[in-house]
């Protein structure tokens, strides 16, 4: 597929999505919705992928939903508009690849939305984040009433929600929306070592954990850690990546996943 809106650098094992809307700064309209589900459909058949890292293009990341596009949609349309773009960040939790965000600018409304939707989060030091649907008499529709609550807190998320002001890097490191805030100097440097960093581990059992994590979210104490039991066990025995992972440390050797 020729894709329009995204540019997709694959490398050996792990894989680089930029949203691509210059003239727009990325804002997120049906074309880039429609090629984002293609890509997620695509890239979760590839057995060898185990990261894909989402970042925009220029300053943004993404500024939000194009409001262009949708100032025109009738009621029942902004509905389904709404639910689409919820069923494909939803499809980032259920992707056996562990999604990045590397928001390196401006985070707003969908955007922001997006890079909540990762399974984490790094910042450049140039990244700002805000909810700023307010402004527009709107509520967010791409799930952010659901998930920044569960990423923060409720008094927060109703604070940042009712303000409708900007978050910096720092601000929102200290909420825990990012996990990391790097100087935009050595932004593209960090990615680089992350993506090294997390391809030395064994990619089935990083595959588990992400899944482990988000179905135990649903799940009660009890019948997720009986959940991580069977996945447990499942790395062990002949010719496992358990075997081979203990065996490597043992002998002091890398391991040969």
């Amino acid at each position: 597929m020729d894709y329009q809106t995204l540019k997709i650098n694959k490398h050996e094992k792990w894989c680089e999505l930029i949203l691509h809307r210059p003239d727009s700064l990325n804002a997120i309209n049906s074309v880039l919705v429609n090629e984002l589900s293609h890509f997620f459909e695509e890239i979760e058949k590839d057995e060898e992928c185990y990261l894909i890292i989402i970042t925009g293009h220029g300053k943004a990341f993404a500024a939000g939903a194009d409001i262009q596009e949708m100032q025109d949609m009738s009621s029942g349309q902004a509905s389904s508009f709404s639910a689409k773009i919820q069923e494909v960040f939803l499809h980032i939790k259920e992707m056996p690849q562990l999604v990045v965000g590397f928001i390196n600018g401006y985070a707003l409304g969908g955007g922001m939305e997006l890079a909540m939707a990762c399974d984490f989060r790094i910042a450049s030091s140039k990244a700002q984040f805000g909810q700023p649907e307010l402004k527009l008499g709107l509520v967010p529709g791409f799930a952010a009433t659901q998930i920044l609550p569960r990423l923060t807190n409720v008094a927060d998320a109703l604070f940042m929600f009712s303000t409708a002001e900007m978050l910096n890097a720092y601000q929102a490191l200290e909420l825990r929306l990012v996990q990391q805030v790097v100087p935009e100097a050595e932004f593209q440097d960090y990615k680089i070592k992350l993506v090294d960093e997390i391809g030395m581990q064994g990619p089935q059992a990083l595959r588990k954990i992400k899944n482990l994590v988000h179905k135990g979210m649903a799940m009660s104490f009890k019948d997720g850690c009986a959940m991580e039991s069977q996945e447990f066990g499942s790395l062990f025995g002949s010719r496992s990546q358990g075997e081979e992972g203990m065996k490597a440390f043992l002998h002091k050797r890398k391991p040969k996943w």
